[in-house]
């Protein structure tokens, strides 16, 4: 065995560096190997062209559960799940909407390809009817596949005690069994994750020969999967002693940095994923070796390797790269505001609550991060970021290292407005809006004077990120100012300020017009006046028409895209003969019409006049209210001192309504009227004047 002297000095102030990400360990930290993605499976694609609407079809809970018979794998081989679905149904293998496989002979056997182990799976038993009618049973959650952290296709290890790690499901029990001799090496809990993967740890003792182990998981609820053939074999006596790990922390900017002491034999230190490839080449001095290692690999284990000259590598040592655990003495981030720009991006504004740091976060993954410089701070997200659910947390400081955070403030999903420009333009009138926020939330738009422009509910999404869409009406040619304001169902809210939006330039000016009541005639009571005008304009009416006196009396309106307008007033049973309506539009344009409205009469036979009060020729001296009836639409004068011309400057007329009633108001002093004569402007033999001496009261 190689020598067990240590290099021990202190590792502390570089990592302490680090941790503050104000600068890399010195030496400077390494740098890491880029992962290839995995290429797509055909097999993938073909399944999902037959995917059927799950979430649409209907539960039926008389449906025979799934029966599991078989369920285990192989190190990097696929994992095989058989059982017995009954009836010959479908038996469907999903991860969320996802489907890998499918089994169509109700004994089915479903293949999870490596590449999908760590993923949550579910299998669903879907029934075809006779009639083609389908149902399904509930999803059946099927285990975590067992892993075992670092486990590569050849395997070595020190004889004695050996440490193993790796995850599960959450809660399970894990049992690991020697094939070759029977013994069981060691039994496990699984710990609990809100994910459902947990990990593990257990410590074995390997005599120094060849094993062959199982690992059986068994979940809370009985459910069972091997883990086949994980084979170890002792190494080399002349490999050099493992490193050891001083300290491991996670700096400012999300990634992690990994140091410790060696044996003076070993040359160089790598770090290695599962698998054994190498992502990071340790920076080895006279303090040790440290490493520092990207952020993707949080929620990982790696191994830590010393390397003598001859490259003899020494066991591996697992490092598990955690997220920081939740400090419940620290305090939230104060939110103060959010704003949205059109191109995405997001800016978020706060406080910092006396936190060393601050981290936006995308799951475990640090997309943005800022320090205690200002009491203030802003940080904007790019737009890649902001479609996904992120969380801000305060971190902790002990001097040394973040040691933890506070609990997750959410922040609201991106507020996406389709088609905004550098750019906006419009045709007045209406317009439909859309976009994307997050699901369940309520989207609104304002214009410039504060007036909503329309408010729209957000569909929901697995994903957390729905759709939206709403329908306004811009009516005005002068533009608009809106502002888009998304409001969380549990009250968070992001703005997008401002954006301007300019009518289109083909609203040209155009001629006042009146299309309805072109016979000038109405029916008193609520009536609806239509016609054509400048899109945009203002359309007014008026009855009384327009002398500054008649103010009171203005109805106005706005003509819409094409012009159109509509105006709703009620007319009582009386002629309008100075009815006007007008336009403020610019351009060489009809901007008023006259429109001279009379009640339409359905008996406009001339009839007698007749007065039906003051039958006793007597009155009371001061205000008169005269009745009677003529001839419907006739005028009727009154004139207390007869009709002769020298008296005609006391006439007072009236006009007898569509069903021949009139009405005058006049005083009368205390005063004998001898000549009083009423008197009607209508065509035939009727009669057409009624004398009415009228005297006092004594």
């Amino acid at each position: 065995m190689a020598s067990t002297s240590f290099r021990s000095a202190a590792v502390v102030c570089g990592v302490l560096t680090a941790s503050l990400g104000f600068g890399l360990l010195t030496p400077a930290a390494a740098t890491a190997a880029t992962a290839t993605p995995a290429a797509a499976s055909s097999s993938d694609s073909t399944v999902q062209e037959t995917l059927p609407d799950f979430d649409s079809i209907p539960v039926d809970p008389s449906l025979e559960a799934l029966r599991f018979s078989i369920d285990w794998s192989t190190p990097w081989s696929s994992r095989i799940v058989g059982g017995r679905a009954g009836g010959g149904d479908d038996v469907w293998l999903v991860s969320g909407n996802q489907v890998y496989d499918r089994s169509t002979t109700g004994i089915f056997f479903l293949v999870v390809q490596d590449r999908h182990k760590d993923e949550p799976l579910e299998a669903i038993r879907v029934h075809t009817a006779a009639d083609g009618t389908q149902t399904r049973g509930e999803r059946t959650p099927i285990p975590r596949t067992i892993k075992i952290d670092g486990l590569q296709q050849q395997n070595t290890f020190t004889p004695g005690t050996t440490h193993f790690a790796g995850s599960a499901t959450a809660g399970a029990t894990i049992v690991a069994k020697d094939t070759t001799s029977g013994a069981t090496l060691f039994t496990t809990e699984v710990s609990g994750a809100r994910n459902g993967t947990g990990t593990w740890n257990a410590d074995a003792d390997l005599a120094d020969s060849d094993h062959v182990i199982t690992l059986t998981q068994t979940t809370t609820d009985g459910r069972k999967n091997e883990l086949r053939d994980v084979r170890f074999s002792p190494a080399a006596s002349e490999a050099p002693q493992a490193p050891t790990v001083v300290q491991k922390g996670r700096v400012l900017d999300g990634s992690f940095v990994v140091a410790g002491s060696v044996t003076e034999d070993v040359d160089s230190v790598v770090v290695q994923d599962e698998a054994g490839s190498t992502i990071a080449d340790a920076s080895l001095g006279e303090t040790g070796y440290s490493a520092r290692l990207p952020q993707d690999r949080v929620g990982s284990t790696v191994y830590v390797v010393g390397r003598t000259a001859d490259g003899t590598s020494s066991a591996r040592v697992p490092v598990a790269l955690e997220q920081l655990p939740i400090d419940p003495t620290s305090a939230a981030p104060s939110l103060r505001s959010v704003f949205v720009y059109p191109d995405g991006r997001v800016q978020v504004v706060g406080e910092h609550d006396d936190a060393p740091g601050l981290w936006i976060l995308d799951g475990d993954r640090v997309v943005g991060h800022t320090t205690s410089a200002d009491a203030v701070w802003s940080y904007t997200i790019a737009a890649a970021a902001t479609g996904k659910q992120l969380d801000m947390v305060n971190l902790v400081f002990d001097g040394r290292d973040f040691t933890g955070t506070s609990e997750r403030v959410a922040l609201p999903r991106l507020l996406q407005v389709d088609g905004l420009a550098d750019e906006n333009t419009y045709a007045p009138g209406a317009r439909t809006f859309s976009g994307k926020a997050e699901a369940g939330a309520t989207v609104t738009a304002t214009d410039q004077d504060g007036h909503q422009v329309f408010s729209a509910e957000v569909t929901g999404s697995r994903s957390g990120v729905g759709t939206w869409k709403a329908d306004a009406d811009l009516t005005s040619a002068k533009g608009y100012e809106l502002t888009f304001t998304q409001t969380t169902a549990d009250g968070r809210t992001s703005v997008m300020r401002d954006i301007a939006f300019a009518a289109d330039e083909d609203t040209a000016s155009r001629d006042l017009a009146l299309t309805s009541h072109q016979s000038g005639t109405f029916t008193p009571g609520p009536q609806r006046f239509t016609g054509t005008a400048t899109p945009g304009a203002t359309v007014t009416f008026n009855p009384a028409g327009f002398d500054p006196s008649n103010a009171r009396y203005d109805v106005t309106t706005q003509a819409n895209s094409s012009g159109v307008w509509t105006i709703e007033r009620s007319l009582a049973d009386w002629d309008y003969k100075d009815a006007a309506f007008r336009q403020d539009a610019d351009g060489d344009v009809v901007k008023q019409v006259k429109s001279p409205l009379v009640p339409e009469v359905e008996d406009a036979a001339p009839r007698d006049l007749a007065l039906t009060s003051h039958q006793s020729g007597t009155f009371t001296p001061g205000p008169q209210r005269f009745t009677g009836t003529a001839t419907p639409g006739a005028t009727v004068t009154f004139n207390p001192a007869g009709f002769d011309p020298s008296n005609a400057r006391y006439d007072v007329t009236t006009q007898a309504n569509s069903s021949g009633v009139w009405t005058i108001e006049r005083s009368l002093a205390d005063w004998d009227y001898k000549d009083a004569a009423f008197r009607q402007d209508a065509d035939g033999d009727v009669v057409k004047q009624v004398k009415s001496p009228l005297a006092p009261k004594s």
